[in-house]
């Protein structure tokens, strides 16, 4: 089947990786002349990196692997925390940059 995906960025590159490897003919469009990463970083939950590793995309060598998780209001007040459950695996925060380019 031939697919169009719309949009480079990280949720697009991955659709085409998976839509790619079910045997689909994939073009992907991008409204910029180069790819651009928003953000400095994003935190991937577990379900994520399971998501990543079936396309063959390993973020562990790259990324940070967090031992527990705070959530914070703009103005510091803890609003939730936690540590990761082990039989999931851990989160990984990572450079948007670097997660594109894997």
């Amino acid at each position: 089947m031939r697919l169009l995906v719309v949009g480079a960025g990280i949720a697009g590159l991955s659709a085409v990786d998976a839509l790619a490897a079910g045997g689909h003919q994939v073009t992907i469009i991008e409204r910029s002349a180069s790819l651009q990463s928003a953000g400095a970083g994003i935190i991937l939950a577990p379900n994520a990196v399971h998501c990543l590793e079936a396309l063959g995309v390993d973020v562990t060598p790259h990324g940070w692997e967090l031992d527990r998780l705070v959530v914070r209001t703009p103005d510091g007040l803890t609003i939730a925390h936690g540590t990761p459950t082990p039989e999931f695996g851990p989160p990984y925060a990572i450079a948007r940059p670097q997660l594109q380019a894997l």
